[in-house]
């Protein structure tokens, strides 16, 4: 099952600002996305971390198959696949999501950014943070009942 994630900010990379974490499991038609407030590459652990948590805890809606997520972001993919060096503010997030490699089989894979289907989600919000409902922390779309739904602050 394809599975894609998205995180983002608009402005200066480094700095903890109001930022998107999302991602697509279009298989099942999941469309998660919330406000996170971090840097643009703590944005991008944190999706990839809402997503692991989410197929943890709804594993039975994968069916033992193949477990295949995608990022347009090399450095990320780099860091999980590799066991690459980070920096000391991200190391708890990228062990975190190597954790996950030992409960849940999975592969990360890079993609070009045209194919990143979790982008086609901040792209219909002009990738602009304050288009997301603020009284919500996640929007989770149509899906099985047996879906449940996670608080990013979970992965964290």
């Amino acid at each position: 099952m394809n599975c894609f994630f998205l995180g983002r900010t608009e402005g200066v990379n480094g700095l903890s600002q109001e930022g998107i974490v999302s991602f697509v499991i279009p298989d099942l038609e999941v469309v998660f996305k919330t406000r996170y407030f971090g840097s643009f590459f703590e944005c991008e652990y944190m999706s990839l971390l809402a997503l692991l948590t989410f197929i943890e805890k709804n594993r039975e809606s994968f069916n033992r198959q193949t477990i295949r997520i995608f990022s347009d972001n090399p450095l990320i993919v780099y860091q999980i696949n590799q066991k690459g060096v980070c920096s000391r503010d991200l190391t708890p997030h990228r062990d975190k999501a190597l954790s996950y490699k030992q409960r849940l089989s999975y592969s990360l894979e890079w993609i070009p950014s045209h194919e990143n289907r979790a982008r086609e989600v901040l792209l219909e919000d002009g990738l602009k943070t304050d288009a997301i409902d603020q009284s919500s922390m996640l929007s989770v779309e149509p899906a099985s009942e047996k879906i449940c739904s996670i608080d990013p602050r979970q992965a964290n």
